[in-house]
């Protein structure tokens, strides 16, 4: 749960963190179905009913608003478990008018796609802190 954690954690911490990235991030667990379980993500939370709203991304949004946080979120186009949530956020923080970096490229929910992800996020942190610091 790296993508949600990170996003979870940067959202939390807006005095901490400047920038805040996620890979492949399981951004709804509304939309997780099986996975939920299978990745025993409800050993952790419990029944999907009974999680509180404040551990969903939708519904920090409002929060992202008057940071001053970059965000920068990836998924592989063949990432079917998570590809659709990732589109759906890159949306709604484009409504919101919420400056984001956001990318798609060919992979799916594996290392080989999180190794070439994140040395993509690692150059454009790179260069934020370069040019912003």
């Amino acid at each position: 749960m790296g993508g949600y954690g990170a996003l979870t954690v940067g959202i939390s911490n807006q005095n901490i963190f400047s920038m805040v990235g996620s890979v492949s991030g399981a951004i709804d667990f509304n939309r997780f179905g099986e996975a939920y379980e299978l990745y025993k993500v409800d050993k952790v939370l419990g029944d999907l009913k009974n999680v509180p709203s404040e551990y969903f991304i939708y519904n920090k949004i409002n929060e992202i608003i008057p940071s001053k946080q970059m965000y920068f979120i990836s998924c592989g186009t063949e990432d079917k478990g998570v590809i659709e949530m990732n589109r759906n956020l890159h949306l709604k923080l484009t409504n919101k008018k919420i400056e984001h970096f956001y990318t798609e490229s060919l992979g799916v929910h594996n290392a080989e796609y999180w190794s070439k992800a994140l040395s993509n996020e690692l150059t454009m942190f790179n260069n934020y802190f370069n040019v912003n610091h």
